[in-house]
């Protein structure tokens, strides 16, 4: 369950809700959605809310709680992304919000274990993706820390098997933008394929554009691989002027830099920070020097300011002042990312350094000095 405005919700997936997988020319079928949870308070509103890019809110069915139940109907031709909203009016600020597939048959919303979450059943795709929402649901209850590079693998499946319907559309724009470039080029790629014989111009529009994207951003991640040497980039620092990553590099004393993009709001970058600062403490008197970008936004400077102070980041510190162009330089798309510099040689010896790898590599490359 997460609380949000109704208007945002349905914005928030606006894409998804363009691709739809149903064979042309299908009639309308009828679909009913009971929702019965004991948080549905008797007299609150509910709307079902077809996900479009639109300022208008496609309400399309409205009913009230009663006895903590409710009933919506309609008739579809083809699934798509919609999101039951449970509120005082369309507009409140505090909203119960579930997102489902509106496709033909009896789609029921009930509370999931806890009663914090609510899940909507009974139908092929919204079976499917309760099964997805239980997989992921088991695998970080077995570990907690489950890091991308095992996170990604075991969601590739489930889209890998949904390529052909709107589960697997959904859930790929709902994880694409961190996943790792070649996984996201041959789903986009299979996403096109499947689809691109449909009246969905919106759909074939989309998915080529993110196709291209997505091989720009490859290209341009590999000219900043391993052997390859790096490219200047600046941001404020800490004290308000601009200070470049070549300026850090060519500092007497410094042997390595690791350029680190991140921001305050991203958790995967704050779980990183003590092992950051476990290699900064043993090889910062050795000659390396962290060269910290963050991409947060100028009006969060000061959350920028005080995470630095108390997480004790006593590394080189600079705002991002232009991030299109500066994570572009290196091709990151999600953060934490980041690469290993030799200022003896300009080159970079290694990427995405996470975790213990960091203190690893460093001692490795102290070992062969």
């Amino acid at each position: 369950m997460r609380k949000k405005s109704i208007l945002m919700a349905a914005l928030m997936m606006g894409v998804a809700s363009l691709m739809s997988c149903t064979a042309i020319g299908q009639e309308k079928k009828n679909f009913t959605i009971t929702g019965k949870a004991s948080d549905f308070a008797d007299g609150k509103k509910v709307y079902l809310i077809k996900s479009v890019e639109s300022e208008e809110i496609p309400v399309m069915d409205s009913t009230v709680v009663k006895d903590h139940y409710f009933v919506l109907e309609g008739r579809v031709e083809t699934p798509y992304i919609a999101v039951v909203g449970v509120a005082d009016s369309l507009m409140a600020q505090e909203v119960t919000v579930i997102e489902l597939i509106v496709e033909p048959g009896n789609i029921q919303i009930g509370a999931w274990e806890d009663d914090k979450h609510h899940v909507a059943t009974g139908t092929p795709l919204n079976d499917a993706n309760m099964q997805f929402s239980q997989a992921v649901d088991s695998l970080f209850r077995s570990n907690p820390s489950v890091r991308p590079e095992t996170l990604y693998p075991f969601i590739y499946p489930y889209i890998k098997e949904n390529v052909g319907n709107l589960l697997g559309v959904y859930l790929f724009e709902r994880y694409e933008a961190s996943m790792f470039n070649d996984m996201r080029l041959e789903l986009a790629g299979d996403l096109y394929a499947a689809h691109k014989d449909e009246k969905y111009a919106d759909l074939v529009s989309k998915i080529e554009k993110k196709m291209e994207r997505e091989r720009q951003m490859a290209e341009l991640a590999k000219t900043v691989q391993p052997g390859n040497p790096y490219k200047n980039i600046s941001g404020e620092s800490t004290d308000g002027k601009e200070l470049s990553l070549k300026s850090v590099i060519e500092r007497k004393g410094n042997r390595y830099v690791l350029l680190e993009f991140w921001a305050t709001w991203c958790g995967p970058c704050m779980r990183e920070v003590p092992h950051l600062k476990e290699a900064y403490t043993r090889f910062h008197g050795k000659g390396f020097e962290i060269y910290s970008m963050s991409i947060d936004k100028e009006d969060d400077k000061d959350k920028w300011m005080q995470t630095i102070k108390e997480k004790g980041m006593e590394w080189t510190n600079v705002l991002c002042t232009d991030a299109k162009n500066t994570t572009e330089a290196y091709g990151v798309q999600g953060i934490p990312a980041n690469f290993l510099i030799d200022c003896s040689t300009g080159q970079i010896v290694a990427t995405n350094l996470r975790g213990n790898a960091l203190t690893k590599k460093l001692e490795e490359l102290s070992g062969k000095e």
